[in-house]
């Protein structure tokens, strides 16, 4: 066998190797978890339809309500608060039988919220403390500029309750483009007369590409003794064999 062919069989024994590929990658990025408070928030009270909708506003998020449906006799309620029972921050909308509001919640985002390299798997992501009066609508609106006007990015419909779980929505790539360019993004959420809700957070959530694999290159100094050993035994070999002339002599000699 000859030494370059030695060196080549050496480099491919010993030579780089490559580790098995690890699984995409669950991420969220968190847009609220409602730790900033806004009490005692937004709210409308022995009052009939056509008052003005109310909003307050801190560095974390703006809450607007809008009075759709009253008897003039109850009251609506939106705020951030902690829950006594959970000791969780929470949004929280309470309306009683005959009140229907429109909530919505406006956030700030910056630009590049989700990972360039996501895989197809991007999720408008709730983590829902009560959610029991159905139907419930969501929006979600959003415009890049102060200047520009707000336009849909989706929409969808609660249609069962949900109680202590996490409920996500799917999101499309031209979604996802927007969002990454930072702007402000509106959560619109209405619901029949007493509708009500108390969520965790809102976040989202994507599946990022696993990492490339990892090529692993053994240590030089034993590739050098590996080589050199294999080459030292191929040049013993080469010495200690006879070659044919020999060989043929021997068997002169021995007749």
């Amino acid at each position: 066998m000859k030494i370059k062919k030695i060196i080549t069989l050496t480099a491919l024994i010993t030579g780089l190797s490559i580790t098995a590929q690890a699984h995409a990658e669950l991420i969220t990025a968190t847009i609220d978890e409602f730790n900033e408070l806004q009490q005692p928030g937004v709210f409308h009270m022995f009052t009939n339809v056509g008052a003005a909708s109310v909003s307050t506003s801190n560095t974390k998020r703006t809450l607007t309500q809008e009075l759709l449906a009253s008897d003039g006799n109850g009251f609506s309620l939106t705020r951030v608060a902690k829950n006594a029972n959970t000791g969780n921050n929470i949004l929280y909308v309470s309306n009683t039988l005959a009140e229907k509001t429109q909530v919505t919640v406006s956030w700030d985002l910056s630009p590049g919220l989700i990972a360039s390299s996501y895989v197809n798997y991007s999720r408008y992501y709730f983590d829902v403390e009560s959610l029991v009066t159905l139907p419930l609508n969501i929006s979600f609106l959003f415009k890049e500029t102060a200047a520009s006007i707000f336009t849909n990015l989706a929409q969808y419909t609660f249609t069962t309750p949900v109680i202590n779980q996490a409920v996500s929505f799917a999101m499309d790539i031209s979604q996802v483009n927007r969002i990454n360019q930072g702007g402000n993004l509106k959560l619109v959420i209405n619901g029949g007369a007493g509708w009500g809700l108390s969520l965790d957070a809102f976040k989202f959530s994507y599946l990022a590409p696993p990492p490339p694999p990892i090529l692993s290159v053994p240590e030089l100094n034993l590739m050098g003794l590996t080589i050199l050993s294999l080459a030292s035994l191929s040049l013993f070999r080469r010495r200690t064999l006879p070659n044919k002339n020999q060989q043929s002599l021997c068997r002169m000699v021995s007749r």
